[in-house]
């Protein structure tokens, strides 16, 4: 008898997610440069950051075996009205789960909704050294725009940082 294949899809994120959500958002916090976030996030604030979803800039969560492993979300580039038709995209996956396609998925489903919703323009940031991730938003169609250099500090040391982009309202 062949094993039972593990069961995975994407949906909306919930409520419900939050403790996940800040698990590996916080494995990422002290171990690694792919967010520059420095302190420990709280469930709370989990509950609160997929309260902020709307419509317009929502969350999806990877699932496996009912077990969320990662998640992407579209928030706001800037606050000024004129950049409404911008996203930022944010993704995070369990280091258990990275490598194996889960987040180009999320990716390609994070895509769709934003032309869906109507956004014109996608922006991502990510440290130099995040290889792996600047791969993935590659391989989805993001280009890159713009590299800074030094701009944050994290683990006592200078890093940089690429921009990247896909206009989609061309697509």
């Amino acid at each position: 008898m062949r094993p039972a294949l593990p069961s995975f899809l994407i949906r909306p994120g919930a409520e419900r997610d939050a403790p996940a959500l800040a698990a590996i958002l916080n494995h990422h916090i002290a171990h690694t440069t792919s967010t520059f976030m420095t302190e420990p996030v709280s469930v709370a604030s989990r509950v609160a950051f997929i309260g902020e979803r709307s419509a317009d800039l929502p969350i999806w969560v990877a699932e496996l075996d009912g077990q969320c492993i990662g998640w992407a979300a579209l928030s706001l580039h800037q606050p000024r009205s004129a950049y409404g038709h911008t996203a930022e995209s944010s993704i995070y996956l369990h280091p258990e789960h990275l490598g194996r396609g889960y987040g180009t998925a999320l990716m390609t489903q994070l895509i769709a909704s934003a032309k869906q919703i109507g956004h014109h323009s996608l922006i991502a940031g990510a440290c130099t050294e995040q290889l792996a991730s600047i791969r993935l938003h590659e391989r989805v169609g993001y280009t890159r725009c713009a590299h800074f250099h030094e701009v944050a500090r994290k683990f006592d040391r200078w890093l940089d940082v690429v921009y990247l982009e896909r206009v989609i309202g061309r697509e």
